[in-house]
């Protein structure tokens, strides 16, 4: 019987590679940014390509010589055999690109192997599933050459950006947004010490989203969708949320069936997750609906690492560059949930700085904004520090610590605690509260 076997490499592609790198000094140009050394099968071939990389981008030419004098004047005559079948470098990016074909093929054959010996271990399944997409998802750009902008077309594009009525995110929050400055693409974090509201918060502006027609995702690793929904209806209808913690008569049962929800959020409940099932989640929604507008996490600590083998400085380091690397690729702002770390308890609770995030390096590095939630209240601070008058209940501050695409602020607010509601502290004695979250924003341009 025939046996089917893998053709998962080309020594001659690798070699017509080399061959024109060390042709021409200048064709490496054409493959640097996409062709890794570890694309190449043979080690040889990695160490060889490593070293004209190095040699390249530390401004000197590439040839015999300097090649050579890296891994070694014996084998001169391997890189003379790499050149005496190029004629020419023009075919550089071609063959460098079916010798990526190569990796991917080795490296989808090696992932079916995982997945094959995952479930010899009796993994379970939808470990395995996911672990496929994302060794699959990651796959999926390699090879992929960047697509740069001239300057012209960048600052065009940077003026017609400014004429959007719309560029930065509604939050529902009127005054807040005269501060907050949230773009597509975004990485957004919201931090608070245990039951301050950041998760009232989040719900608040992720509705405010839903009901302004825009469609994303909240993963919550921590409490179940029915219960987020609960606050949502809550605060929406000024419902009060205890009466979902027991069976509601006749006339709350009316009430509460009336409130409307628009129906532009999935969420998806489920605990340890990685990054690669929030990239795989998001990939689904853009492919079914044309395009995703927001994702909240709550909260980020409770993600699983890919890594476990890394500590933990490390893991929460590649979680924050992998989120800043969803928002980017599916050009939608990513708000998530931190919690502080036990420093922050030693310093002035209502003064939080970035440095009390916890594993604060990496997240404060890649995010884009970072909002710190100070609830007076849940404090035990019932009076301005600097004068001594009193606060009125529920009050709260919003720390805007850092913001690449605006200036820091301290912004009040007011926290209805029964309706797991939010309000502007300028609005909170207004009449229009019941309808402040109703608020009409343009469905079109919501940024």
């Amino acid at each position: 019987m025939a046996t089917n076997t893998l053709n998962n490499h080309s020594e001659k592609l690798e070699k017509d590679v080399i061959g024109a790198i060390l042709l021409e000094k200048n064709a490496i140009i054409d493959v640097l940014d996409f062709l890794q050394p570890d694309h190449f099968y043979t080690v040889k071939n990695q160490i060889i390509y490593r070293a004209c990389s190095e040699i390249y981008t530390s401004g000197n030419d590439i040839n015999y010589n300097s090649v050579a004098s890296k891994i070694g004047f014996e084998n001169i005559v391997y890189l003379t055999e790499c050149t005496q079948k190029v004629a020419s470098a023009s075919q550089i990016s071609k063959w460098a690109k079916m010798v990526i074909d190569f990796f991917i093929k080795r490296e989808i054959a090696k992932n079916a192997g995982e997945q094959i010996e995952m479930l010899k271990k009796g993994d379970d399944v939808l470990d395995i599933i996911e672990n496929s997409e994302n060794q699959l998802l990651k796959l999926k750009n390699i090879g992929q050459e960047s697509d740069g902008i001239n300057l012209v077309d960048a600052f065009d594009a940077s003026l017609i950006e400014n004429q959007q009525d719309n560029k930065f995110l509604n939050t529902g929050f009127l005054d807040l947004d005269t501060v907050l400055k949230v773009s597509r693409n975004d990485l957004v974090i919201i931090a608070a010490r245990p039951s301050f509201g950041k998760t009232a918060l989040a719900l608040n502006i992720a509705n405010t989203m839903n009901e302004n027609g825009l469609i994303g995702l909240f993963f919550s690793l921590e409490m179940k969708a029915i219960k987020l929904v609960n606050r949502i209806i809550s605060a929406k209808g000024e419902i009060p949320h205890d009466w979902f913690q027991r069976k509601m008569d006749a006339e709350e049962l009316k009430r509460t069936s009336l409130i409307h929800l628009e129906n532009n959020i999935k969420i998806y409940d489920k605990s340890g997750i990685k990054t690669g099932y929030i990239r795989a989640k998001a990939k689904e929604m853009q492919l079914k609906r044309g395009h995703i507008d927001f994702i909240f996490i709550d909260y980020i600590q409770l993600i699983t690492p890919t890594d476990k083998g890394m500590i933990r400085e490390q893991q929460v380091s590649q979680i924050s560059r992998e989120l800043k690397n969803i928002a980017m690729d599916f050009d939608c702002p990513v708000f998530a949930l931190s919690q502080l770390s036990r420093k922050s308890e030693l310093k002035d609770i209502l003064n939080p700085e970035l440095s009390h995030l916890r594993e604060s390096g990496a997240i404060e590095q890649d995010a884009d904004t970072v909002i710190f939630l100070v609830n007076h209240n849940k404090a035990k601070v019932f009076e301005n520090p600097a004068d001594g008058t009193p606060l009125p209940n529920g009050y709260c501050e919003l720390h805007g610590k850092k913001q690449r695409s605006g200036n820091t602020f301290e912004h009040p607010l007011i926290f209805k605690g029964e309706f797991q509601k939010f309000v502007e502290f300028n609005n909170h004695n207004a009449n229009s509260d019941d309808d402040f979250f109703n608020s009409d924003f343009d469905e079109k341009t919501p940024f």
